[in-house]
């Protein structure tokens, strides 16, 4: 009997195989039961139609209807149900350019990337595998359903796929399908950036991490990818240097910004078109470490950091330098700050706006501020707002004579 989360589709599937349909569990749902790992989404391919499904489920959502998938929505849960389907010629390399719905299960397993991908399962936990992803689990090894080249021609995306999934689950990528890369690999330019960076993403934070770089230097793959490929000695950088799992994706950027001989941070974040938000974050464990190697764990260190980056710093400087640093050490220095943010200040901009409404707001504002700041932080200078208003105006009469 299966457990969650599959028995929380125990409606659906009842549903679907009550009014004479088939209905099964795929993709990576069934891999990582086999494997007995967590498991995430679950998806369910089925013999019925999406508009036969839209007439037995009051409640739906027709998120991929032209693809055959419908969303049903049963009490607090939602799955993804999608019909068999085939697919037809892959002219970009990446999408088909028609599918078709089928009633055998065999066959819409030969359309998928790997065969441990490539099995369903019943609400009895009875496995359908027709392309050996069983036998491929205990071999730990990455094979295609049907040639390489084929799948890989058919989406070029399924290349960098084979690298992550060996460091999601620290398996090798099977010979052919290893030299089939080599060969093919150029086609990744036919891919959207945004959809490597994710793999990439997911690559780094892979148990078996170490497996993944490797497949990345055996399979030459990152010949293809934006700034690996100008930068050989980058990706053997990383094997050097990198031991376990970057659970953090502002890590991953900092880490590559430190070891590339050649691109900084904004090349990265340009190449692979990195948010906004992930900038700043790299941009700021980076400005920390920076600040680390010239003078080390302080007080005003771990200011800057702050408490919601202690992680993410301590990562990377156990990533370049190896030095393993408690977070305690962090926070009891962090707790004793006068000040925990510039929001702690005893005086605020409008503040000092008011002690001197005759001189106009500018720039003095922000860089009084950051004197202020200092000095409180050094224990120069006391958080209180008399103190701070005597010292600024001793600035004020200075800068004047």
């Amino acid at each position: 009997m299966l457990g969650e989360p599959f028995t929380k589709a125990r409606n659906v599937i009842q549903t679907l195989e009550d009014n004479g349909y088939e209905a099964y569990f795929v993709g990576g749902s069934v891999r990582d039961y086999l494997l007995n790992v967590p498991i995430g989404d679950i998806d369910i391919a089925t013999n019925a139609k999406p508009d036969e499904m839209l007439k037995l489920f009051k409640r739906t959502v027709p998120v991929g209807i032209e693809h055959g998938t419908v969303l049903i929505l049963d009490g607090e849960h939602e799955f993804e149900v999608t019909t068999y389907r085939v697919e037809g010629e892959y002219d970009d390399f990446r999408r088909p350019d028609s599918v078709e719905f089928v009633r055998d299960i065999t066959l819409d397993l030969s359309r998928r990337d790997f065969t441990i991908n490539a099995m369903a399962m019943s609400l009895d936990g009875d496995i359908i595998d027709p392309y050996g992803g069983q036998e491929h689990l205990l071999q730990k090894e990455i094979h295609t359903v049907g040639q390489p080249k084929d799948r890989f021609t058919e989406d070029a995306l399924r290349m960098l796929r084979a690298v992550r999934f060996a460091s999601q689950l620290n398996f090798k990528i099977a010979h052919d399908v290893n030299e089939a890369i080599k060969e093919y690999g150029s086609l990744i330019k036919y891919v959207a950036v945004e959809r490597i960076q994710v793999e990439l993403f997911k690559m780094f934070k892979g148990v078996g991490l170490k497996q993944g770089l490797h497949s990345l230097n055996m399979t030459q793959l990152y010949k293809s990818l934006p700034l690996f490929k100008g930068e050989h000695s980058l990706v053997r950088s990383l094997i050097e240097t990198v031991q376990d799992p970057i659970p953090f994706e502002n890590v991953v950027i900092a880490t590559l910004s430190l070891l590339s001989k050649d691109h900084d941070l904004n090349d990265w974040v340009k190449a692979y078109k990195l948010s906004n938000k992930l900038k700043r974050e790299s941009l700021h464990v980076l400005h920390c470490y920076d600040e680390y190697k010239r003078k080390g764990i302080s007080e005003t260190l771990v200011y800057h950091v702050t408490h919601d980056y202690f992680v993410h710093f301590l990562e990377l400087v156990f990533i370049i330098d190896r030095e393993k640093i408690e977070t305690s050490e962090l926070t009891t220095l962090f707790e004793q700050l006068p000040i925990q943010s510039r929001s702690d200040l005893a005086v605020t901009g409008h503040d000092l706006m008011n002690m001197f409404p005759s001189v106009r707001k500018g720039p003095w504002i922000g860089e009084y501020l950051s004197k202020i700041e200092q000095l409180v932080l050094q224990g120069k200078l006391k958080n209180n707002r008399t103190e701070i208003e005597s010292q600024v105006k001793r600035w004020k009469e200075q800068e004047s004579n």
